[in-house]
C-alpha cells in the first residue's frame, strides 16, 4: 500500500501492524463504492488513471474491481491488496484490466462499454501502453473463450 501511495494512488492509512497478534489497522474510508456509482461514468476514467499509476510502478493489484474502489468526495482510494504483487509483466498488467472489466461487464451490463472505454482513456493517459495492454486483455479473453467452447462441447457430446 506504501508504494501505491508513492505512485499517487489514494489508500487507506496504515496506522498499526501487530506482527505478535497478526493485527492490521487501517483508516476507515467513509465512502461508497465504485460499484454503487457507475452511473457516473467519468470516475472510471480515474480508475484507469489509478491502474496505470500502479502499473507504471511496477504494481499489480491482483483484485482490481468496482467493489474495490470507494469514492469520497469526488476522489477514489484504491482497497484491498491482499492479492497484490510487484511485477512489470504486461501479461499481469492486462490481467489487471481483464478483471476490471468482467467485474464492469458482470456488475454495470448497462454502461460496461462507456466505463471500459473511460477507464481505458485514464490507463493510457498515464502509461501511454493503453493499445498494448488492450491486446493481451484481448487474448485473454479468447483463451477464456476457447475453454469455455470446450467445456460446452465437452458437456454436450
Amino acid at each position: 500500500m506504501y508504494s501505491a501511495l508513492k505512485a499517487g494512488v489514494n489508500t487507506p492509512a496504515l496506522l498499526m501492524v501487530s506482527p505478535e497478534t497478526f493485527t492490521i489497522v487501517m483508516e476507515y474510508i467513509e465512502g461508497t463504492m465504485l460499484k454503487d456509482a457507475s452511473h457516473r461514468t467519468t470516475l472510471f476514467r480515474d480508475a484507469g488513471v489509478i491502474a496505470g499509476r500502479l502499473h507504471l510502478n511496477g504494481i499489480i493489484h491482483g483484485d482490481l474491481t468496482t467493489n474495490n474502489i470507494i469514492v469520497k468526495d469526488g476522489e477514489l482510494f484504491l482497497i484491498d491488496f491482499g492479492l497484490a504483487k510487484r511485477s512489470v509483466d504486461v501479461e499481469d498488467m492486462a490481467t489487471d484490466v481483464h478483471v476490471f472489466l468482467r467485474s464492469i461487464e458482470s456488475v454495470h451490463p448497462d454502461v460496461k462499454d462507456k466505463a471500459f472505454s473511460e477507464f481505458m482513456e485514464g490507463y493510457d493517459s498515464v502509461t501511454r501502453r493503453g493499445q498494448d495492454i488492450l491486446k493481451k486483455v484481448n487474448e485473454i479473453r479468447m483463451r477464456g473463450r476457447y475453454v469455455e467452447e470446450r467445456r460446452t462441447k465437452g458437456s454436450h457430446g
